[in-house]
């Protein structure tokens, strides 16, 4: 069982970021279930030595909720206890991972980063091995230097990092969203689109959609499936 934690917003309508993530997992035969940082932490605390994915999200991973200081606490404490177990941050989640681990290496970026964009691969293993291009929808960044980088992507002149490890564990994240596809890109994009065009000037048309090429959620569900075994 992989358990899915979502965290605030939706990628579109009433489509929270947990949705299509678990669709995904059980295309390819695995099961899971969703749970709710705002109001499940006492029951993802049980699940600490059990798989995790956390989604993206629409809050700052520095911002002052409650929960959020609750899912911090939760990570660092699989980090320096519980490392081997596997899990996958996506977007905010991979950006809370590393800056539950490095504090301070999440910033805003110069713009949006949104539809299908190169990645720039620095190494393979692990679960990245086939990356070379993925939906993106964020526009905070990661620019840690004590992260096992396997890529980065860049938004203008930023350069970012975009997957990573935490070193010598099996804790993972990608800024970028292996659960979408163009069909949810283009819902995504309408959805969304007076507030790309009014806060970031990005109009529908401009956002590059077309066939993505990773499989980021095979190569987790194949190493969780290798864990289990053990």
């Amino acid at each position: 069982m992989i358990h899915i934690i979502k965290t605030t917003g939706y990628a579109y309508e009433d489509t929270d970021y947990g949705f299509h993530i678990k669709e995904k997992l059980a295309q390819l035969g695995y099961p899971s279930r969703i749970l709710s940082a705002l109001t499940d932490m006492e029951e993802i605390k049980k699940c600490i030595h059990e798989p995790l994915i956390i989604t993206g999200g629409s809050t700052g991973v520095m911002e002052d909720f409650e929960w959020l200081h609750e899912l911090r606490s939760f990570i660092k404490n699989r980090i320096h206890y519980h490392k081997n177990i596997p899990t996958l941050g996506i977007c905010f989640g991979s950006q809370l991972l590393a800056d539950v681990f490095d504090q301070g290496c999440v910033g805003p970026a110069s713009t949006m980063n949104i539809g299908l964009k190169p990645i720039s691969q620095l190494k393979s293993g692990e679960i990245f091995n086939t990356m070379e291009s993925a939906y993106s929808f964020h526009f905070h960044i990661i620019t840690s230097t004590q992260l096992e980088v396997f890529s980065a992507g860049i938004i203008g002149e930023d350069k970012f990092v975009n997957a990573f490890r935490i070193p010598d564990s099996n804790i993972f994240g990608t800024q970028f969203h292996p659960e979408f596809d163009e069909h949810i890109m283009k819902k995504l994009s309408i959805y969304y689109q007076n507030w790309l065009m009014d806060d970031f000037s990005i109009a529908i048309k401009d956002i590059p959609l077309g066939q993505e090429n990773n499989r980021i959620l095979e190569e987790f569900v194949a190493l969780c499936s290798q864990k289990s075994r053990r």
